[in-house]
């Protein structure tokens, strides 16, 4: 059995790496709690950045598994506290690496988290995380001029949200998890309140529609290589 596990893998891996023109691996491609397990990447042509890298994700790994025990063994409910956290390798390239964090938390906290974000996205020729206001040109995620941003204004253009949601995405602070899927695009989702997470809807962006925006051109050029289309979010299984 744990053979077919692993040939499944692989086999996903080589549609993935081939689909990215990437000599660049990773594994595993999917993981769930409570066997959270961050990808390590393998053929990145500088072995000590590779290390580099390895170490940000082994570090991210061990801050949601310290999450996870929390939140079991501290618990604010009655009832018995649940965490289930799903990673999952969303894009790989010699330049990039992102993926889709998700985590749904009840009786850990306050009040219920349901499907919460928390991407993480690695420039893998500096072995950091991505900071996103750098990654974009200057003003494309901040407002000017008592306007929203440019990128809620193209935000707000794909989700499907009512006069009331709407409104409050508008709001000049309105800031976003980001995280690159190499089918569908640039995925945005805003980080609202808990009073508000109900606009919070997730959606991606053709990354034609950003590739002017992005700062290095290099990068810019290598995502419009693929053929994303837009769509509101559809949870995966």
């Amino acid at each position: 059995m744990r053979s077919v596990f692993l040939v499944s893998l692989f086999a996903g891996l080589c549609c993935l790496s081939g689909s990215l023109q990437s000599q660049v691996k990773a594994l595993p491609l999917h993981s769930r709690s409570p066997v959270q397990q961050f990808p390590r990447i393998f053929g990145l042509a500088s072995k000590g950045m590779q290390d580099r890298v390895n170490v940000v994700l082994a570090d991210r790994e061990q801050m949601d598994l310290e999450s996870r025990r929390d939140c079991l063994h501290t618990h604010l409910s009655q009832l018995r506290a649940t965490y289930d956290e799903t990673i999952r390798l969303t894009y790989l390239s010699s330049s990039l690496l992102s993926i889709d964090v998700r985590s749904t938390r009840i009786g850990c906290d306050a009040y219920p988290n349901i499907d919460m974000s928390y991407p993480l996205t690695i420039d893998l020729t500096s072995g950091k995380t991505i900071d996103w206001t750098i990654f974009f040109k200057e003003g494309f995620l901040d407002a000017k001029d008592g306007r929203v941003s440019p990128f809620t204004s193209l935000y707000l253009l794909h989700a499907n949200l009512d006069k009331e949601c709407a409104a409050i995405l508008s709001d000049r602070g309105t800031r976003y998890d980001l995280w690159l899927n190499a089918q569908r695009g640039l995925m945005a989702k805003p980080s609202l309140p808990h009073v508000v997470q109900a606009c919070a809807e997730l959606v991606s962006i053709p990354f034609t529609e950003v590739q002017s925006a992005i700062r290095d051109p290099k990068i810019s050029q290598e995502l419009s290589t693929y053929q994303s289309t837009s769509a509101a979010y559809k949870p995966l299984p």
